[in-house]
């Protein structure tokens, strides 16, 4: 005899009624969800991250106190609320940035949360130095480990034959189904682990060459007319270009 779902739960529940309650599909729960997220504890190089919000940023850079936002752009501007023991790079109060298609999101009493690995920073800055000025620019974190932080090279200028000063793009491709790369001064440099390659020629000021769909955007106003800056992992570097 087949029974429906609300037939089987009827039966569980008759059978089992002088035993006290069920704990099945009907009454389960999250348990995080009942708990303070300071309750959470992460373990090896696992980080609980909040994802508090923070004032947005206008392309001004003036802040919005009543505009609250944890998105900007694909990342997430998140506060360390826990660490596990093999964590090195970053502590409790720190701020991190990172994608937010990373981790494991969890839901507690006290708030939202993501459980990170430690190579899920992108970049981080200290929590004493975030007091001591609330700026999101990029150029004022540290990048992640294996990451590099660059600035783009938007236009370039050439002459042409006829002595003509023309300013072009480095993404102009020679035909429309060309992958174009992209140029860009390296402006910081995170720490590498055994998975990075160690490039001698890496330093702050080196001006590389990287394929145009790498890395992820970073400005540092929650709206701005075009890219400037990019984190990418310091693997996928293609090229120098030897400035003269």
């Amino acid at each position: 005899m087949s029974m429906d779902l609300g037939a089987v739960n009827d039966q569980i529940r008759a059978t089992h009624e002088g035993l006290g309650q069920v704990r099945s599909m009907e009454y389960a729960k999250n348990l995080t969800a009942n708990n303070n997220l300071e309750d959470v504890i992460p373990v090896g190089d696992r980080i609980v991250v909040s994802l508090k919000a923070w004032p947005a940023q206008s392309i001004k850079g003036i802040f919005m106190p009543e505009s609250y936002t944890v998105i900007r752009g694909q990342q997430y501007v998140t506060e360390v609320v826990a660490v596990g023991e093999d964590v090195k790079l970053v502590a409790k109060g720190d701020v991190v940035i990172v994608s937010m298609y990373s981790g494991h999101h969890v839901t507690t009493k006290t708030g939202h949360a993501k459980i990170i690995s430690e190579g899920d920073i992108l970049n981080y800055k200290k929590e004493a130095d975030m007091k001591k000025t609330l700026s999101f620019d990029p150029r004022t974190f540290s990048p992640g480990i294996n990451y590099i932080l660059v600035e783009l090279i938007e236009k370039k200028t050439v002459k042409s034959d006829g002595g003509i000063i023309m300013q072009v793009g480095e993404d102009d491709a020679f035909n429309t189904t060309d992958v174009a790369t992209k140029t860009a001064k390296v402006i910081a440099v995170g720490p590498t682990n055994e998975y990075g390659k160690s490039y001698k020629d890496i330093k702050i000021g080196s001006v590389i060459i990287f394929d145009a769909y790498v890395g992820m955007a970073m400005n540092a106003n929650e709206v701005t007319d075009a890219e400037k800056y990019r984190i990418m992992f310091s693997n996928d570097i293609l090229g120098f270009i030897i400035q003269k």
